[in-house]
């Protein structure tokens, strides 16, 4: 339900409580633009979308109870602070470049911050007042649409984007991933956090919101509105907030940062900008160099360089120890150089054969915080989980085939064995945390392992198309993964175009399989659409419900032939 605070602003609450990873709402845009893979409409597009559109008078009545971004600046920001004129959520920070873009850089020197109290808008009577629906039945009497003003401050204050949509969803959807941006007017009505409680997934054009910890009743629901900048200290995030909502942010985690004492405050900022230009650029010049110089100095150079941003890491943990003894407490306010920890565990993975495994477990620690149920946190949480099941499974190996070996030996492996179990099943809670922030409770079967196996291959997608851009080429790169059908080995590869309907109207789409011997069957999207007539299947999935029975025929056709357990491979 709606609460108006202290301040003026207007929130969300629990009306009741609610449980982690509860589904809190399923809620349809009333506007959207779709863009492309990692390049979302703009806030200007919406806009100008907006202002030609012949907007219903319910539509404009929900749009005229949306916050709005403050008509005057209240304070000029610090010259270096450029918040984005579009509320963004956070970027994928493991593994993306996105994301350290999105963070501004303040000074060092925080601004007084001023509280703001914006123009005070009608507060609806309930949440049944924010959907069209309703406005179409009473109708709207003597309601006067927003200017062009009103509507862009609106649209900077309550919509939403993201360079793509989920991901992992879209993979098993078989779905292009793309950038949006769009109005969802119960998501506008939350306020920000830098500690959020809720996740946010946009599919299909619908946003999930669920609860990410436990919320008893009457407690406000709080998302992240900042962006990237929520991986920032406290300056950036501060001026970024009161510049989009007119007033300060006033979390738990704002809170806790602002009490650190000015000078640890200084050298929190210090090793936030290196780790957004300093260090990446050497680390970017030691790679690019190591082409034509000796590997040796390449190495040396990239070790001297993993040692000092450990080294400063340490010396800031030290620092902010002496007045937070609350180990919690301490890695909240590490969050603000989270950039730092994930550029330490990428350098360790480019020096050490067998990554130190901390830290990227500093780093799912710390998204667990300020980001829990991100993509981030959900991919990053993914890949320790892997790696430690992993090295477990190695070692066990190892210690079947070490027999022989002597006693000690043996107890030494089997006490390192354990050791890794007991990792794994802590890392194994954790990424079933983070999927189920993101997500809820999936009743499916199968359909947790079809979401990792998609954010995986939408990563390695964008790996080998980097990888690709790099060397010069305009080919798609194509990733496989390995299936079984009808207990046949099949190979499945994916390009990171995505979607095989995204055949422009009388291109040749199709599915194919081919055996080992040289055997193929092609199956037609359009032939087999001819015969597939299920009842409540939209045209897209008819499509792939033909195509698949096709392609499985056709598997068990060349099976019949005598080419059983041969490799197939299917190309979508």
């Amino acid at each position: 339900e709606l609460k108006r605070f202290e301040d003026g602003s207007i929130g969300v609450v629990a009306s009741e409580g609610a449980t982690g990873a509860e589904l809190l709402a399923v809620s349809h845009p009333i506007a959207f633009l779709e863009g492309s893979l990692g390049s979302p409409p703009s806030v200007e597009d919406l806009h100008v979308s907006l202002l030609e559109a012949e907007l219903s008078p319910a539509v404009s009545k929900v749009l005229s109870y949306l916050p709005r971004r403050p008509a005057v600046a209240v304070v000029q920001p610090t010259a270096a602070v450029q918040p984005s004129t579009a509320v963004q959520p956070l970027t994928p920070a493991c593994g993306d470049p996105a994301a350290d873009a999105a963070a501004a850089r303040p000074s060092t020197q925080q601004q007084p911050l001023q509280t703001a109290f914006p123009e005070q808008l009608e507060m609806p009577p309930s949440m049944a007042h924010l959907l069209v629906p309703f406005w179409d039945r009473v109708g709207t009497f003597g309601f006067d649409k927003l200017s062009s003003k009103q509507l862009m401050r609106m649209l900077q204050a309550s919509c939403w984007s993201e360079e793509v949509q989920d991901p992992a969803a879209s993979q098993v959807r078989h779905e292009r991933p793309t950038g949006f941006i769009g109005i969802w007017p119960e998501f506008a009505f939350m306020r920000h956090s830098c500690a959020p409680n809720t996740s946010v997934v946009v599919v299909d054009r619908y946003m999930l919101l669920h609860a990410t910890d436990e919320i008893p009743a009457g407690q406000e629901f709080t998302v992240n509105k900042l962006g990237g900048i929520i991986a920032a200290p406290v300056a950036a995030r501060q001026a970024a907030h009161l510049e989009l909502f007119g007033r300060p942010c006033r979390c738990s985690r704002c809170q806790l940062e602002q009490q650190v004492p000015e000078g640890v405050q200084e050298q929190l900022q210090s090793v936030y900008d290196k780790a957004q230009a300093e260090w990446p650029s050497r680390l970017q010049s030691a790679l690019e160099s190591a082409e034509t110089s000796d590997p040796a100095a390449t190495a040396e150079l990239l070790s001297e360089l993993q040692a000092e941003v450990a080294l400063e890491l340490e010396s800031l943990d030290e620092a902010l120890g002496e007045y937070i003894s609350d180990p919690d407490d301490r890695r909240l306010v590490l969050c603000g150089v989270y950039a730092a920890y994930d550029l330490a565990w990428q350098m360790e993975e480019l020096l050490q054969d067998t990554p130190d495994l901390d830290r990227l477990t500093n780093c799912v620690a710390l998204l667990r915080l300020f980001a829990r149920g991100s993509e981030s946190h959900v991919y990053s949480a993914m890949a320790l989980d892997e790696l430690y099941s992993a090295r477990a499974q190695a070692l066990s190996e190892e210690a079947a085939r070490r027999k022989n070996k002597t006693l000690a030996r043996q107890k030494q492996l089997t006490t390192q064995i354990q050791r890794l179990l007991a990792e794994a099943q802590t890392t194994a809670f954790a990424n079933a945390e983070a999927i189920t922030c993101r997500y809820g409770l999936l009743p499916e079967e199968g359909l947790v392992q079809q979401l990792q196996q998609g954010l995986t291959m939408f990563y390695a997608g964008l790996s080998a198309l980097s990888a690709a851009k790099g060397e010069g080429s305009d080919a798609v790169p194509g990733m496989t993964r390995n299936l079984t059908i009808e207990g046949i080995p099949v190979t499945v590869v994916d390009t990171v175009e995505g979607s095989a309907f995204a055949g422009d109207e009388g291109t040749e789409v199709g599915r194919s399989g081919v055996a080992a011997a040289g055997q193929r069957v092609k199956v037609d999207w359009l032939e087999a659409a001819q015969g597939a007539d299920e009842p409540g299947l939209d045209e897209a999935a008819a499509l792939e419900a033909a195509a698949e029975q096709a392609l499985a025929a056709a598997v068990a056709q060349i099976e019949a032939e005598g080419a059983a357990g041969q490799q197939l491979t299917a190309t979508t």
